[in-house]
């Protein structure tokens, strides 16, 4: 599925005129998390009014940064080099690092019908992928960027979330689907990934500034 994020809507109001039309009679079944998606929406419009405002600057990005666009070498693992680039566009690099903590890090798969009530922020491949980030962009970054990557990461998660579960009470008419409820599915592991992340957003905090640059510490 191809996604871009340089300029996101806000989600919670495609997923309110969904729950109003209710077109394939779901919503009762998923009335909680629609609830909860309301409760949480100003996580999906705060951090884009900040880069339409540029406080959060534009910059060239991938906007699809998961591990399967990497080639590694065979033998040492090593990455070689990004492919699928038909998606590079100018956005911001929060929104990619935000989705590859939301496909690295979670405890189980997007995809997995067994296991979504578990989705979880796996804290120590978030370290691992915030380590490696800030070495690469530390000295880039600009400390706007570095003061919203928290929420970054919470804001993909949800968003993500959001749009499955908007299709899911539209009778699924924009993502594939592999059973019936597969749409519903995704929705949830997206979902209980955010929650995970916002409860543990202090330990994130405190990552953040673990890896920061002390220079660029404000």
């Amino acid at each position: 599925m191809t996604r871009t994020y340089e300029n996101l809507p806000p989600k919670s109001g495609q997923l309110e005129q969904a729950a109003i039309e209710n077109r394939a009679g779901r919503l009762s079944s998923v009335q909680e998390w629609v609830d909860f998606v309301f409760e949480n929406s100003s996580d999906l419009v705060s951090l884009q009014d900040k880069i339409e405002t540029g406080i959060v600057p534009l910059r060239i990005t991938h906007n699809d940064a998961k591990i399967n666009n990497v080639i590694l070498d065979k033998e040492t693992g090593r990455p070689l080099c990004v492919i699928d680039l038909d998606t590079v566009m100018k956005g911001s690099v929060l929104f990619d690092f935000g989705d590859m903590i939301r496909s690295a890090a979670n405890t189980v798969s997007e995809e997995s019908p067994e296991q979504f009530c578990s989705a979880s922020l796996d804290i120590k491949r978030f370290e691992c992928l915030l380590e490696g980030f800030m070495q690469a962009g530390g000295d880039v970054l600009v400390s706007s960027e570095i003061e919203h990557i928290n929420q970054a990461v919470r804001l993909l998660s949800l968003m993500i979330g959001t749009r499955f579960l908007t299709d899911y009470i539209n009778g699924d008419v924009y993502f594939k689907i592999r059973w019936e409820d597969h749409n519903f599915t995704r929705a949830l592991n997206n979902l209980h990934l955010y929650a995970s992340i916002k409860r543990q957003s202090d330990h994130i905090d405190n990552l953040i500034r673990k890896y920061t640059p002390s220079c660029r510490l404000v």
